[in-house]
């Protein structure tokens, strides 16, 4: 409440801007026009003591907590994966730190950031794939995607250059 956002009713999965100004939540949010509440990025800003809340959406509901969004190494954007009710939103968004841009990847998880910004790699998983799951990787800014040609069941854990 003291950041201007007395409306979180709960907060977990806490994540660190690169710089440590900033820390990002994926918080519960009461809202007396959703039913009973909604989930969003809550951002805090440490230097200005202040928070916004960014991507709210309606969950699917299941037991746990969130994933915490993932930083990119300069800060400006943030991988999370929102768990919509609605399923064409369903799964990995990327949006800048401000919330001026948001995109939306696909259903999907596990998001790793090249330490040079330009890349950002994910699992995939879709109905038509063959297997159900891929290692896609991303351009950042134009979010253009293709298939890593991985062996059936990798997961990308981290970037080594």
């Amino acid at each position: 409440a003291a950041f201007g956002l007395g409306n979180i009713i709960r907060i977990g999965g806490p994540s660190w801007s690169p710089d440590g100004r900033k820390i990002a939540w994926t918080a519960a949010v009461a809202d007396l026009e959703s039913d009973p509440w909604q989930i969003a990025l809550a951002i805090f800003d440490l230097d200005a003591g202040s928070g916004r809340l960014l991507h709210l959406y309606n969950n699917v509901g299941r037991g746990g907590w969130f994933d915490p969004p993932v930083w990119s190494p300069d800060g400006r954007w943030l991988a999370f994966v929102a768990e919509e009710m609605n399923l064409d939103s369903y799964g990995l968004w990327v949006v800048a730190e401000d919330g001026s841009r948001e995109h939306y990847l696909g259903p999907g998880s596990n998001p790793i950031w090249s330490p040079d910004n330009h890349w950002l790699a994910y699992t995939a998983y879709s109905q038509e794939l063959d297997p159900a799951e891929e290692v896609r990787l991303a351009e950042v800014e134009s979010w253009y995607s293709i298939k890593m040609n991985l062996p059936l069941g990798s997961i990308v854990r981290e970037w080594r250059e």
